[in-house]
């Protein structure tokens, strides 16, 4: 089976940075590639992808998203997935949680 991991970021460094040391110690026997899609002008994302790509136990691919907004950050996910026609899509992503204090 061909697995692709779609990871969407946006200003998150180092949570990408551990999900992708968590993922590169999973023990699965299928084919598996991961697309991180950068939603975030900054390009944080797409640097750590940088640090980890040569190295990487598996096929780690970084599309950037202009457009800010997690919908078109998705989009991009499966769209650059599906390119490479796998038999399952995984979309993991970040959510932020913000305290406001009154």
């Amino acid at each position: 089976m061909r697995i692709t991991v779609a990871i969407c970021t946006c200003r998150r460094p180092e949570g990408l940075a551990r999900l992708l040391n968590a993922l590169g110690q999973v023990d699965v026997d299928d084919a598996v590639s991961i697309i991180v899609v950068e939603n975030d002008e900054r390009r944080e994302g797409a640097q750590v992808c940088q640090q980890f790509a040569d190295g990487y136990r598996w096929p780690l691919r970084c599309a950037i998203e202009p457009r800010p907004g997690i919908s078109y950050a998705r989009n991009l996910a499966v769209a650059e997935s599906l390119r490479h026609m796998p038999d399952a899509i995984a979309m993991l992503g970040f959510v932020t949680v913000r305290t406001l204090v009154i």
